[in-house]
């Protein structure tokens, strides 16, 4: 656990939200983010609660901005320290891990989106391509020969 006053704290999120993908950015309009310093609900390190993109329709307009919560003293109780709590300070294997991840939803999941939204395609095939391209298929594959043997 690591202590970070509430100044910084409120700083380093700031600091993050300067950070995200201008995409990303562009889709928080009518969003206040906000920093709760005490620990907040069990279990959450934060909580959006509005009204989710997918569940707008052509009548949104005239509410309140949706919120996402961020909890200060839930994150410092699982963080050792301020560059933990910072996260945007990413190593060189974070950030390859990042750019595969962010090519893979640009080649697989952009151009379905609207299907995939909508119900009009089943989202297996490319759960099971995901898990294919990372490698869980063969993680689970072997967990599940080993959870085997173990019972034999």
């Amino acid at each position: 656990m690591i202590e970070v006053d509430p100044g910084r704290f409120e700083e380093m999120v700031g600091a993050a939200l300067d950070g995200l993908p201008e995409e990303l950015g562009q889709l928080m309009r009518n969003v206040a983010v906000t920093v709760e310093h005490g620990a907040g609900p069990p279990g959450l390190l934060g909580l959006y609660e509005g009204i989710p993109l997918t569940s707008r329709t052509s009548q949104y307009a005239g509410v309140l901005p949706d919120r996402i919560t961020i909890y200060r003293q839930a994150i410092c109780a699982i963080c050792r320290t301020e560059q933990e709590v910072a996260v945007f300070e990413w190593s060189e294997e974070q950030l390859m891990v990042r750019d595969a991840i962010r090519r893979f939803i640009e080649a697989e999941i952009k151009p379905n989106l609207d299907e995939l939204e909508h119900g009009d395609l089943p989202p297996y095939d490319i759960i099971r391509k995901l898990y294919a391209t990372f490698g869980m298929d063969q993680m689970a594959r072997d967990r599940f020969a080993a959870q085997l043997a173990k019972k034999q």
